[in-house]
C-alpha cells in the first residue's frame, strides 16, 4: 500500500490510517508499511517509527470498539 503524503511532501499519518481502513473493509488481510512503493527511501527512521506507534493506537481503538478481532 502507498504512504499518504501532503502535497508538501509531510507524512500525512491520518491519510495512511484511514486508507488501511479503507483496504481492511474491502477484505485485506496483511498490508506492508513504509517500503511497498519505495517510501523505504523516501522517509526518515523517526517518520517510519511515529506511523507505526499511529497504527497500533489505531488498531487498540479499534479492537477496543469492536470493530475487529485481535490478530
Amino acid at each position: 500500500m502507498s504512504t499518504a503524503f501532503f502535497r508538501d511532501e509531510a507524512l500525512n499519518v491520518n491519510g495512511t490510517i484511514e486508507h488501511i481502513r479503507y483496504l481492511f473493509d474491502q477484505g485485506e488481510k496483511s498490508i506492508l508499511v513504509c517500503g511497498s512503493t519505495g517510501e523505504q527511501h523516501s522517509l526518515e527512521l523517526k517518520e517510519k517509527l511515529f506511523l507505526l506507534e499511529a497504527l497500533m493506537i489505531a488498531h487498540e481503538h479499534m479492537i477496543e470498539h469492536n470493530k475487529i478481532g485481535k490478530s
